[in-house]
């Protein structure tokens, strides 16, 4: 009877565990929305690897989660480069040949580059 119940307590407390680590997001493969226009690129590369939205993946699996989003091996694949991993591009550019081996060959390293416009005009402003 006592072995029964620990049994029981040992596998409902082995189902909690896999619901609390299924919702904490470890145990899921979405990555959300995929965007990949120069603004706001969802694939970025650092100096720490490559991330799709907030999670770190392993750059050999990102063509086949492109695949899985239907993503077309003709679109132009924006890559947020940070500023540290923009020193040496040698990492980058072997992530690039990765994806142009699965097919993505049209894919740009973007990097965030804080730009200001100034207006001047002879015309005083009210």
């Amino acid at each position: 009877m006592k072995s029964e119940t620990t049994r029981m307590l040992g596998m409902t407390a082995g189902a909690l565990l896999c619901i609390g680590i299924a919702c904490a997001g470890c145990a899921s493969t979405d990555y959300g929305d995929i965007v990949l226009d120069a603004a706001h690129p969802s694939i970025r590369y650092s100096t720490q690897g490559v991330l799709i939205g907030e999670r770190y993946v392993d750059p050999r699996r990102v063509p086949e989660i492109l695949e899985s989003y239907d993503v077309p091996h003709d679109s132009v694949i924006h890559i947020l480069i940070d500023e540290e991993a923009s020193r040496d591009l040698k990492p980058a550019r072997a992530f690039m040949g990765i994806l142009a081996h699965s097919g993505y060959r049209r894919s740009v390293l973007v990097s965030k580059k804080r730009t200001e416009s100034h207006v001047r005009s002879r015309i005083p402003l009210d």
